[in-house]
C-alpha cells in the first residue's frame, strides 16, 4: 500500500502544482522531513504521512481551489483521489485550518474530516513549518512568519495564521523534543573495525 500510494500523491501533486514550482519544492521538502522524521520516531503511519506532505498544498493549485480554504480544497481534492482517511484528515486539519475554515465560513465542510491524532499532525505540521517555500531548511520561527507576511493580502489566512502562531510552534517544539529523546534512547550504533 505505502509506495503506490506514496507515489500517486506524489503524481498528483506534481500535476496540480506544475504551474507552481516553488510550492511544488516546498510540497517535495515537507514529504522528506516528515518522512526523516517518522523515521526517526518509527512510525507505522510513514507512508500516510508521507503522502499527506505530498498533498497538504494541492488545494492551492488553480484546478484544486472551491473554497479558498487550501486545507479543505486539499482534503476534498486527496478524498476524490482515493487517499486514505487518515492522509484526506491530516491535510485537512494541517496548519490550524480550523481557524480558517471558521473566518472563511466553511467550517462545516471541514467537520466532514476527523481531527487526525494529534502525535500525526505534529509531524505534518513541524515539517510545513521548517521548510521554506522554496524547499529549503528553514527555522520554524522565520517560516512561520515569512507566511504570515506572505498571505497579508488575505485578510482570512492572513489572521488564521497570525492566531495559530503559538500552537504551530508549540507542534513543532513537541516534535523536535520527541526526535531529541528517540536520540537518546537509540542503542549505540556498534563501531566497525
Amino acid at each position: 500500500m505505502g509506495d503506490g500510494m506514496v507515489g500517486r500523491a506524489r503524481l498528483l501533486s506534481r500535476e496540480l502544482l506544475r504551474e507552481d514550482p516553488q510550492r511544488m519544492a516546498h510540497s517535495a521538502g515537507v514529504a522528506h522531513v516528515v518522512g526523516r522524521t517518522a523515521t526517526a520516531l518509527a512510525l507505522p503511519e510513514r507512508d500516510l504521512l508521507v503522502a499527506a506532505a505530498w498533498l497538504h498544498d494541492v488545494g492551492y493549485a488553480s484546478p484544486a481551489v472551491r473554497r479558498r480554504v487550501h486545507g479543505v480544497d486539499d482534503a476534498v481534492r486527496a478524498e476524490a483521489a482515493g487517499m486514505p482517511p487518515l492522509v484526506v484528515e491530516l491535510v485537512a486539519h494541517h496548519s490550524c485550518a480550523v481557524l480558517e475554515a471558521r473566518r472563511a465560513g466553511v467550517h462545516d465542510v471541514l467537520r466532514r474530516f476527523a481531527p487526525p491524532p494529534a502525535p500525526l499532525m505534529d509531524v505534518l505540521d513541524h515539517a510545513d513549518a521548517v521548510v521554506s517555500k522554496q524547499g529549503l531548511p528553514r527555522t520554524s520561527t522565520i517560516r512561520l512568519w515569512e507566511a504570515v507576511h506572505r498571505h497579508q493580502d488575505d485578510r482570512i489566512r492572513y489572521e488564521a495564521l497570525l492566531v495559530a502562531l503559538p500552537a504551530r510552534e508549540r507542534a513543532v517544539r513537541r516534535v523536535e523534543a520527541r526526535l531529541a529523546e528517540s536520540r537518546r534512547t537509540d542503542p549505540p550504533t556498534p563501531s566497525r573495525r
